[in-house]
């Protein structure tokens, strides 16, 4: 008896051994393929997370263009009408009431030019050339009575506010370099407020690009960007993109506060999602009424 105990022992180990071993394998198997779905799961989280950052601040973006789009629309500028008459000056604003008034004063030159063309054949009777009315432009006409000395009123239409406007001396109201990176604007006005540019990708399959922003636009020009010349582009919806990019290149902004600036191209960097830096030289000049 006493010599039997050992050998089931023996029996009974050499039989666990290989169960351990099994078990033990198995449990590293369930840990491997545990771990493994735990980073997948976060990898799909990071990724949702990701994609639903990027539609907030599209939809931000997007708002926020919109927005800016309703204060110009608001903030333009109606149409006027001056009317002269002697010392008398009268201003219409408002193109419904500019259209009133220019046919009222219509009629009423029409029916003085009328009564002076038949009185001139009263006063011609010494045989001599009096002075008869004479028609001068579309927009006045002045026309002499002769003894009474009256005028017609004189019509001229005032032009609506052109947008940015530059004296002939224009003062520069900010100049320094700037370094635009991936996601990053800047306010041109340099009054923390709306940024007029911007080094982003609007679309998922866009390249980084510089940009107008919140309402501002790039225009291209051709020669020296200078306050009159950016005054008066044309060519705006401008990107300056890692295709187009040069050192030198010169640009007009017109920004959401209606200034006009040159940026200058001094150095970039980029790479296969496009432009991943940018330095520019920016000059910002005030509008004509911040000079006045």
């Amino acid at each position: 008896m006493g010599k039997s105990a050992p050998r089931e022992n023996g029996a009974e180990q050499a039989a666990f051994t290989p169960r351990m071993m099994r078990e033990y394998s198995a449990g590293l198997a369930e840990s491997a393929r545990l771990q493994a779905q735990g980073e997948a799961d976060a990898m799909a989280i990071r990724a949702e997370g990701e994609a639903r950052a990027r539609r907030t601040r599209a939809d931000a973006d997007a708002d926020a263009t919109r927005a800016m789009q309703g204060v110009h629309r608001a903030a333009a500028p109606t149409s006027s009408l001056s009317v002269r008459s002697g010392p008398l000056a009268v201003l219409f604003k408002g193109p419904t009431v500019a259209l009133v008034a220019a046919a009222v004063l219509g009629v009423t030159g029409l029916v003085a030019y009328e009564a002076l063309g038949s009185g001139a054949g009263t006063r011609d009777t010494g045989g001599g050339n009096p002075s008869s009315g004479r028609a001068g432009s579309a927009a006045s006409a002045d026309v002499s009575t002769g003894s009474s000395g009256a005028s017609s009123p004189s019509v001229a239409a005032v032009p609506p506010d052109q947008g940015a406007t530059t004296p002939a001396a224009a003062q520069v109201r900010e100049q320094r370099k700037v370094v635009m990176s991936i996601g990053s604007n800047t306010d041109l006005d340099f009054r923390d407020s709306l940024p007029d540019i911007s080094l982003n990708a609007p679309d998922s399959g866009d390249k980084f690009a510089l940009r107008g922003y919140s309402g501002s636009e790039i225009a291209d020009v051709t020669g020296e960007a200078t306050a009159a010349s950016c005054a008066a582009a044309t060519d705006y919806g401008f990107v300056i993109t890692d295709r187009n990019i040069r050192r030198g290149l010169t640009a007009c902004v017109l920004t959401n506060e209606n200034r006009v600036a040159a940026i200058r191209v001094l150095g970039w960097q980029k790479n296969t999602s496009g432009l991943s830096s940018v330095t520019l030289s920016v000059t910002t000049w005030e509008k004509t009424e911040d000079t006045a």
